[in-house]
């Protein structure tokens, strides 16, 4: 469980700051002109938090265990690569299908950043967790 909680503690803030990162700075204008009129005005926090938290342990669960018991930067970094299109996916095929005027090449752009972040995310934290913290 010891080891569970300091992969929490390494992988969440991770992926909170290049998803901030993401969609705060470097993708802001292009999402902001792609779904401007749906967007909110300021964003639902608690429903941000709730979802890096499910994330985080699902980073946790479907690739970093996993690699760690194998010892396998590669495995996590692929493994996360994975998780992370499933889920964007997801997400974005849905609002594909349900959502009027949903832009496909935001839905694109979406799943690759859910690869990448996934990736980094779980290759950043499996190199501190191993390396700094002997997990």
């Amino acid at each position: 469980m010891q080891t569970y909680l300091k992969l929490f503690c390494l992988a969440f803030p991770i992926l909170i700051a290049l998803d901030a990162s993401w969609i705060g700075v470097i993708a802001s204008g292009y999402y902001h002109d792609s779904l401007g009129p749906i967007l909110l005005e300021h964003p639902n926090f608690l429903a941000a938090l709730v979802f890096y938290v499910i994330y985080t342990c699902g980073l946790i669960f479907f690739a970093l265990a996993p690699a760690l018991k194998e010892r396998s930067l590669g495995k996590a970094v692929v493994w996360a690569g994975v998780l992370g299109l499933v889920a964007y996916a997801t997400c974005d095929l849905t609002n594909l299908a349900a959502i009027q005027g949903w832009p496909l090449p935001i839905a694109v752009l979406d799943m690759a950043w859910g690869v990448i972040i996934s990736s980094v995310t779980a290759g950043v934290t499996y190199v501190v967790a191993t390396q700094v913290f002997k997990v």
